[in-house]
């Protein structure tokens, strides 16, 4: 399904089935889109600031480039999702399963990692600066290629000081 550029600004489509379309370049600003099926659908620089994704299927989605500062993803599945360079800053991730997603360029700061699945995440030059990665599921070998993870609340039993075993 081709929906590429279209301005969905604002709109409920709250439990919709969106799985595989093309929404490259759509406006989804402010959207409400809980509990959406988007799994393998395409989103590349997409508006999506402030969206409300909550507990949406996002499993294989590309996201490359993608606005979603501030967005709401909690308890959402982001596994094996490709989020290349997507600015989540200030974004609510808490609970969210990114297992094995590629968030190589992503921008994280202040965003609420609390309790999220990270294994098998790449962070390559990720930006988790006074991120909230408290309870989260990582290890500390996956921060090593970080951009930086100055003032980030670790998960108890890392600590930034273990990165130096790591290099």
């Amino acid at each position: 399904m081709d929906l590429s550029e279209v301005n969905l600004r604002a709109n409920s489509l709250q439990g919709v089935n969106l799985q595989g379309a093309d929404l490259s370049g759509a406006c989804l600003r402010g959207a409400d889109l809980r509990n959406v099926d988007l799994k393998g659908a395409k989103l590349s620089g997409a508006d999506m600031i402030g969206v409300d994704l909550i507990q949406a299927d996002l499993r294989e989605t590309t996201l490359t480039g993608a606005q979603m500062t501030g967005a709401n993803l909690r308890e959402s599945v982001l596994e094996r999702a490709l989020l290349y360079q997507v600015n989540l800053r200030g974004a609510d991730l808490s609970h969210a399963n990114l297992s094995s997603a590629d968030l190589s360029g992503a921008d994280l700061r202040r965003s609420k990692l609390c309790g999220a699945n990270l294994t098998s995440a790449i962070l390559f030059q990720t930006d988790l600066r006074e991120a909230d990665l408290s309870e989260a599921q990582i290890e500390i070998e996956q921060l090593a290629d970080v951009k930086s993870i100055e003032s980030a609340i670790l998960p108890e039993g890392l600590e930034v000081a273990d990165l130096d075993r790591v290099f």
